[in-house]
């Protein structure tokens, strides 16, 4: 099931859910966006395993990584996990600074990425 949401590409496969994030800036609307579907997803739909593809993205914002946060989080609870891949080093830079690096696997190719589930 592959769906778009404004500025993101949700598609389920193989009992994960990727999130493709179609912004090259994660303003405060797109961080808000994600908060919400990463809300509807998990307590909804009760999805618990979750890559987020940002290749497109060149920065992102606080907002944007605590709404990650925020998920991390939500999942925690439900014994899930996020993995991301980041293949900007301005983007990659922002997940070492603030730690998030110990938080998620980071992984720059999507193929990569999709092998760490198995």
């Amino acid at each position: 099931m592959e769906n778009s949401r404004n500025h993101f590409d949700v598609q389920d496969q193989e009992g994960f859910t990727i999130i493709k994030v179609n912004e090259s800036r994660s303003s405060i609307q797109v961080a808000a966006e994600l908060k919400d579907l990463f809300s509807e997803l998990i307590l909804q739909q009760s999805k618990r395993l979750f890559l987020v593809d940002l290749t497109e993205v060149t920065f992102v914002e606080s907002s944007f990584l605590g709404a990650i946060v925020f998920a991390y989080k939500e999942i925690m609870q439900k014994k899930g996990v996020i993995k991301v891949i980041v293949t900007n080093a301005i983007v990659y830079d922002r997940f070492i600074i603030t730690q998030l690096d110990k938080l998620f696997d980071i992984f720059n190719s999507r193929e990569e990425a999709l092998n760490s589930f198995n």
